[in-house]
């Protein structure tokens, strides 16, 4: 069984079902008899989406997380068990914060994945928890793409058909990157996966066609 650390590589259909969970930063959010558009970010430590919360959706055994929303065949139904979580020692609390300002509720919650359905396809939510293998040097790689704001700004008008007036990048993850724009995330994908963090570097360095400074050498 994968554990949130495990690296191996994911296999169709788990492999698309995992890029697809990463092109979404928002949702719909159903349990009880509620449903609420919610924003969220995945924790970086155990893949799980992270989010502020009403109080009631964390007296449910159970909700569901769809992306981007309920109304789609094709949307994603993300079945999760919600966990309190305390903002102040949670790292995904801290990067929901970069990626969207003030949040919309004071208690947060962490969805401990069961499966992620699409369409035909289930995927376990043993394969889902893993964590980030370029977690330790994204801040390093966010920091040098956006030394370079007008080749970013290019890359999301190029791949996304967006126009952010000043970009920031703000996650990086073996699928792609998140870049924050005015008015929302806008995900830039990676051809290929990157499976280690030179990987990383050289695909953002491929997408804005610049050339990334390497890691320092370990003391």
């Amino acid at each position: 069984m994968p554990t949130p650390a495990d690296s191996t590589p994911p296999t169709p259909p788990t492999a698309s079902i995992l890029r697809r969970l990463r092109l979404y930063h928002a949702g719909v959010l159903s349990f009880a008899e509620m449903v609420e558009p919610v924003r969220f970010v995945l924790d970086p430590a155990t893949g799980q989406p992270v989010l502020p919360v009403v109080g009631r959706a964390l007296d449910e055994g159970s909700v569901l997380l769809f992306l981007p929303d309920d109304s789609r065949p094709d949307c994603l139904q993300v079945s999760a068990s919600p966990r309190e979580i305390d903002p102040n020692r949670e790292e995904a609390c801290d990067r929901h914060g970069a990626y969207f300002g003030k949040p919309a509720h004071a208690r947060w919650a962490m969805l401990e994945v069961e499966s992620v359905k699409r369409l035909g396809d289930v995927v376990d939510g043993d394969l889902v928890r893993l964590a980030n293998p370029l977690r330790r040097h994204e801040g390093r790689l966010c920091r040098a793409v956006n030394e370079h704001p007008q080749a970013l700004a290019a890359a999301c008008e190029r791949l996304a058909g967006v126009a952010p007036g000043e970009p920031r990048m703000v996650g990086v993850d073996p699928w792609g990157a998140d870049v924050r724009a005015r008015f929302d995330i806008v995900r830039l994908e990676f051809p290929e996966p990157a499976s280690t963090p030179d990987e990383g570097r050289d695909r953002l360095g491929g997408l804005l066609g610049i050339t990334l400074p390497p890691f320092p050498s370990a003391a």
